[in-house]
């Protein structure tokens, strides 16, 4: 398996042609997006969040939204270096990590309101949600660029593992 050097190394010589290929193809909004989504992937948002690695060391402070994925998820299996579907788990994680700290700001600010306290409206409506929906679909080409850098990124990590597995397999196989 190749080591976190290794695999930062892998990141920074492949963040440029990604980056101007998507550039090229789609401008500078979605090269710069997908760049930018890419790098994160590839530095922080990996497979090897389910592992005391690297990537999972950079959240810093943060880590706190990473520690029960990295409980739960078993190392290497498909819901974390999986194509797609590893991606996928991690942005539902954040999705559900988002959602629970939306949840404790609202009961805090509900608490402090009842409590006389003067806080800012911080309720979401169904029009909130529409308008982040309107969005949504008005921004395609900005969300495939991030999605796309996002698993990119995620692609490289575990094509690199993969490859260097398969190497020691088929010398080890040849040494007998």
């Amino acid at each position: 398996m190749p080591g976190s050097t290794s695999h930062d190394i892998i990141t920074t010589c492949l963040l440029p042609p990604v980056t101007c290929t998507v550039w090229y193809m789609y401008g500078w909004q979605a090269g710069t997006t997908c760049g930018l989504s890419f790098a994160f992937a590839g530095y922080m948002f990996n497979g090897d969040l389910d592992l005391m690695s690297t990537p999972y060391k950079r959240w810093g402070p943060f880590r706190f939204i990473i520690w029960p994925y990295l409980k739960v998820m078993p190392h290497r299996s498909l819901f974390s270096h999986g194509p797609i579907i590893g991606t996928a788990v991690r942005l539902v994680w954040l999705a559900i990590v988002a959602g629970l700290i939306s949840t404790a700001v609202w009961g805090i600010t509900y608490v402090a309101r009842r409590a006389g306290i003067d806080v800012p409206q911080l309720a979401v409506n169904a029009a909130d949600v529409n308008a982040v929906l309107a969005w949504g679909r008005r921004h395609t080409l900005f969300l495939r660029a991030l999605v796309g850098g996002l698993e990119a990124g995620a692609m490289s990590h575990t094509g690199a593992d993969v490859s260097v597995s398969l190497y020691k397999r088929v010398r080890r196989w040849f040494r007998g």
